[in-house]
Order: structure tokens, then C-alpha cells, then sequence
């Protein structure tokens, strides 16, 4: 007697398992090779996308000086309007034409946005800021000078005669004060700097500008001398220190490129009839 026998599922089983397995062990490789692909496309996009987005600027300052009366009248006028100055910049280009006005100083600079750019017209001065005090002499009093032997007196072989024919000299400690002594220094920049952080929107219509103009002048030697010596050649010797006389501007401004802007508003040394404009213009520069 033969028991009938139950159908075997597992060929049927097989045939369906393998090509999942398959698929399983080959997508996430398939994914790691398509990967590569997509970073390899994308890169230079943003590159262009970067360069596009960063053009050069150029960055002009200009001081321009005339008389006090005249600037006071034209500060009062174009003050209001100083993010846009360019009729102030033309009226001082025909006073500069006419001998009216002068222009002092001129510093420009190229650079990109977000980057600092400097310029620099500088001489370094080297001057001492500390000294050690002048040293006295610890010997105080009269003595007797040998090479003042008078030979010439009547009976040389007198003890008395010849110590009487000697000179006494006089020691004062302030005469034999030792000068001070500089022991430390310092470098300053003598000239005109520019420094420029700009920063350029998206849309290229305006720039933000944190910039420190700055214009130093060495003027004289101040000296710190004893008092009844300052005209003797040991009075200046004493401790000296320069005078340095500095036209700086630091702000932050929002400017338009190509446009003139009033930036600042200085005094000149030495001259209190006289003041000098600060006028500044940024220009794109494309590479386009």
C-alpha cells in the first residue's frame, strides 16, 4: 500500500528567494558607484557659482584742503547728502583747477569682498620711549690738580711755595652728571594708510566698508631737560621724544558702487585757517 506523498515547495522556494538576494547584495553597491558621479557634477557649479558671486573693488581716497570759511559753508550744505557726493567732489575739482583748493594725499587700493586689503606709503621712525636716569658722580668736594704745578715759581724746592702754586679744582656733581640712557624703543609708521574690510551684497548694488584711513606726520623733537641747562649741548642730551600729529578716520559705512562719498572732516597741523575733505568712491572691477 503506497501513502500518497506531499508536494515539496522547496524548489519554489529557491526560485523566489535567489533574485531577492541578489537585488539586496547589488542596490547599495549600485548607490556607492552612482555617488562619486552626483559630487562630481555639482563641484564645479559651485565654484562658478562662487567666483560669480566675488568681483574686485577698488577703493579711492582723496583729502583735499581749502580754507576754513569756504569748507565750513560747503560741510553745511553736502553733509545731508554725504552717500552721494559727487557735486561736492565736482565744486572741489574746479577749485582744484583754479588754484582755490589742493590736494594733499591720495591712497588706492584693489582687493575682494571679505578680505582685508592694506596700502601702505610709510617711513618707519624709530624713536626711544624709556630711559635710565642720569648717574651723579659719588665723589664730592675739592682736590688738588698735579698737572697744574707751577714750575715756574720762584724756589721750586719749597714744599709750601709749590702747594700754594697748585690749582684746587672744585668738584660739582651736576657738572659731572652722566647723560640718561634710552633702553627700550619703538617704530612708528610716518605717512599715509588704508585698510579696507568691504563686503559686497548679492545683488551687487551696495557695499559694506569698514576702513581706517590714516595720515601720520612727525612734527619736532620735544626735550626734557634740567632747568638752567636747556641751552647747553648736556641739557639736550637729557631725554627727547618726538611729536607725532595724526589725521585718522574708522567707521563703517554703506556705500554704492561708483559713487563719491564724504567720509570725513580733518584739521591740518599748524594751520587752523585751513580744513581738508576725506572723499571716498568703491568701484566693482568684473573679470568678465
Amino acid at each position: 500500500m503506497h501513502l500518497p506523498t506531499k508536494p515539496s515547495f522547496a524548489p519554489f522556494l529557491l526560485t523566489a528567494i535567489f533574485p531577492l538576494l541578489f537585488c539586496v547584495v547589488h542596490i547599495p553597491a549600485q548607490e556607492k558607484q552612482k555617488k562619486p558621479d552626483t559630487q562630481k557634477d555639482t563641484i564645479p557649479a559651485n565654484q562658478a557659482a562662487q567666483n560669480k558671486l566675488d568681483p574686485e573693488i577698488g577703493i579711492l581716497v582723496e583729502y583735499i584742503m581749502l580754507d576754513h570759511l569756504t569748507a565750513n559753508k560747503l560741510l553745511r550744505e553736502f553733509a545731508p547728502k554725504a552717500a552721494d557726493a559727487q557735486e561736492l567732489r565736482d565744486i572741489l575739482e574746479k577749485m582744484l583747477n583754479k588754484k582755490e583748493a589742493e590736494l594733499l594725499e591720495t591712497a588706492w587700493v584693489r582687493g575682494q569682498s571679505e578680505r582685508r586689503s592694506v596700502s601702505m606709503s610709510v617711513r618707519e621712525d624709530i624713536y626711544p620711549t624709556e630711559y635710565d636716569p642720569a648717574e651723579i658722580p659719588n665723589v664730592v668736594g675739592n682736590f688738588t690738580d698735579p698737572d697744574t704745578d707751577n714750575k715756574s715759581a720762584p724756589d721750586s724746592n719749597n714744599k709750601d711755595v709749590r702747594s700754594l702754586a697748585k690749582k684746587t679744582v672744585a668738584i660739582y656733581p651736576e657738572i659731572y652728571m652722566t647723560s640718561a640712557n634710552p633702553t627700550a624703543f619703538e617704530t612708528r609708521h610716518v605717512g599715509i594708510t588704508l585698510e579696507v574690510d568691504p563686503i559686497i551684497s548679492q545683488d551687487r548694488k551696495s557695499i559694506h566698508i569698514a576702513l581706517s584711513p590714516e595720515i601720520v606726520t612727525r612734527l619736532a623733537e620735544r626735550y626734557f631737560t634740567r632747568k638752567g641747562y636747556e641751552k647747553t649741548a648736556r641739557g639736550i642730551e637729557h631725554i627727547s621724544m618726538p611729536t607725532f600729529y595724526t589725521m585718522k578716520t574708522t567707521t563703517q559705512i554703506l556705500v554704492t558702487p561708483g559713487k563719491y562719498n564724504l567720509l570725513g572732516f580733518h584739521t591740518p597741523s599748524g594751520d587752523s585757517d585751513k580744513r581738508i575733505f576725506v572723499l571716498l568712491r568703491a568701484d566693482l572691477m568684473s573679470l568678465e
